[in-house]
């Protein structure tokens, strides 16, 4: 599942490229660059920048296994870092519902208010209008 290049509305962080590198690294030590750039939608050679980085700031381990086969050992500071990241973005996302539900209860309340008593809201699809008001 290539996750970053599927979310529509926002554009990936460093932050979020990072989260989802360490959460990868941590549940495949064997996983590869090339995973990992697919994963986060970017180039192989970008992901080997990115260990780099996560290597010095010791969150990561590189084990060399032969000239072309690397194994990533994820640290105790790389899951924190991981940890942090990822409470971060549910908050993110949180604060994102919110608004949503926000705006919802607006949007419903201004139909109330316009004298609508009945309101049915079904199979949302993007581009079609399935809301009824009687």
């Amino acid at each position: 599942m290539n996750f970053l290049k599927e979310i529509k509305y926002f554009t990936p962080t460093a932050e979020l490229k990072e989260l989802v590198i360490l959460q990868h690294i941590e549940e495949n030590e064997n996983i590869t660059q090339k995973e990992l750039g697919e994963i986060a939608n970017s180039a192989p050679s970008m992901i080997n920048v990115y260990i780099n980085e996560y290597e010095k700031k010791g969150y990561i381990i590189r084990e060399y296994l032969s000239s072309k086969t690397v194994k990533y050992q994820i640290t105790t500071d790389g899951i924190r870092r991981k940890n942090y990241l990822l409470i971060t973005y549910l908050h993110e996302l949180l604060k994102l519902y919110r608004l949503a539900k926000e705006n919802i209860e607006r949007f419903l309340i201004s139909l109330e208010d316009r004298g609508y008593k009945d309101i049915s809201i079904w199979g949302w699809r993007s581009g079609r209008n399935n809301i009824e008001c009687h």
